[in-house]
């Protein structure tokens, strides 16, 4: 009997003495185990604390761009969503209407615009410089074009050419295919076509290519074409992104540079578009003023391209 009795305490003291020892090993685990935990904990907090930073630092754009990924609505990410939905409006509501060039003619250009009534046109021609150099160039303005759904019909008398010539606009509005399979591509130098102000409705802004870099631009306010005023201009890189910069250089004021879009996603700026900066303009130093140390001259952009928005038709 006492040798079972004290079989009975052996196995009691080797029982609660393995049971102390797997609890301090659990403790000593559960330590182990906690302090990674507690580190991504502060991790975390890092994390968000860095993300509070970031937004600081980065300003409204940075939000815009995480709100919007949170499907949030902002007012930035509101403008953009608007800007994109004209540029869809603004490639929606492009008409025939444009600079075309010819391939028969390569160094000439034909503008194409539509008169109030829409059932007509009035074309602006020239076939280029002549090759004899006793010869110049000839401008024919005003010519009338018939205009009936997909078809325009023009009479080429006037240069010596055939009449009732009959073109096929394109589904896309984007060029005139002839009975002869010779086809005018509009705005083929992707700058070049007609432009609206909306703050002179009933005038017109034509901007083609003259040579090389160099643009011609006719300014109209009434649409009265004896109103027009013509200026030069340069383009820059095509290949720029967003925007191309289009210069004009507007007499006793300087170079005006106007941004134009071609990006149907560009979130600043709607396609189709030139737009302009405010009123006033840094007029560049000529050579002999930065010899002399003068400062550049701030002035006035004209009244009518101040801030000012076109638009292609």
């Amino acid at each position: 009997m006492m040798k079972l009795f004290t079989s009975f305490l052996v196995v009691v003291g080797t029982w609660t003495t393995a049971t102390a020892f797997s609890a301090r090993r659990t403790t000593r685990s559960s330590r182990r185990t906690n302090r990674p935990l507690l580190m991504a904990a502060s991790s975390s907090s890092s994390a968000a604390s860095s993300r509070r930073e970031v937004l600081t630092t980065t300003g409204g754009a940075a939000a815009a761009a995480i709100a919007s990924g949170l499907g949030v609505l902002t007012p930035a990410v509101a403008s953009a969503a608007s800007i994109t939905k004209q540029s869809a409006a603004n490639r929606a509501n492009e008409s025939y209407q444009g600079v075309y060039f010819d391939p028969k003619h390569p160094e000439g250009y034909r503008v194409i615009m539509a008169k109030a009534d829409g059932k007509s046109a009035l074309m602006t021609l020239s076939d280029g410089i002549p090759a004899d150099p006793n010869q110049q160039e000839t401008t024919y303005t005003n010519q009338p074009v018939k205009v009936d759904g997909k078809q325009v019909t023009i009479d080429f008398s006037f240069k010596g050419g055939p009449k009732d010539i009959v073109g096929t606009i394109a589904d896309d509005q984007q060029s005139i295919t002839f009975a002869d399979g010779n086809t005018w591509i509009k705005n083929k130098q992707k700058y070049d076509g007609i432009y609206k102000d909306p703050t002179y409705p009933l005038g017109y802004r034509i901007v083609r290519k003259q040579q090389g870099t160099y643009m011609s631009v006719e300014i109209n306010n009434t649409g009265n074409p004896k109103d027009s005023q013509f200026i030069r201009g340069r383009v820059g890189s095509l290949y720029a992104i967003p925007t191309v910069d289009l210069t004009f250089e507007y007499p006793n004021v300087g170079d005006v540079v106007g941004k134009l879009c071609l990006l149907d996603r560009n979130t600043v700026w709607s396609y189709g578009t030139i737009t302009f900066p405010g009123n006033v303009v840094t007029q560049p130093l000529s050579w002999e003023d930065s010899q002399q140390g003068r400062a550049p001259r701030q002035v006035y952009t004209p009244a009518d391209v101040s801030g000012a928005v076109w638009t292609r038709i």
